[in-house]
């Protein structure tokens, strides 16, 4: 299991994202290390439109941050 206590996460652009922490809280629950970005795991905040994805979390004590583009995967580890 996922030890990360996801302090916030979004999906979207700039005009509009989803406020996306507790999905992936609830991906890390279920000991999802790795984590596709997508609109099937995130839902779609600007139809049409390149979606960026940012997560800051905490794991064993440490403070640390992901992000990266829709289609590419993140690992919370």
């Amino acid at each position: 299991m996922n030890n990360a206590k996801i302090i916030s996460a979004v999906y979207g652009t700039k005009d509009n994202a989803y406020v996306v922490t507790c999905r992936v809280q609830q991906m890390a629950d279920q000991g999802k290390v790795r984590m596709d970005v997508n609109n099937e795991n995130f839902g779609d905040p600007d139809v049409g439109h390149t979606k960026h994805f940012a997560a800051t979390y905490v794991i064993d004590g440490h403070q640390r941050a992901v992000a990266c583009v829709e289609g590419q995967s993140v690992d919370i580890e």
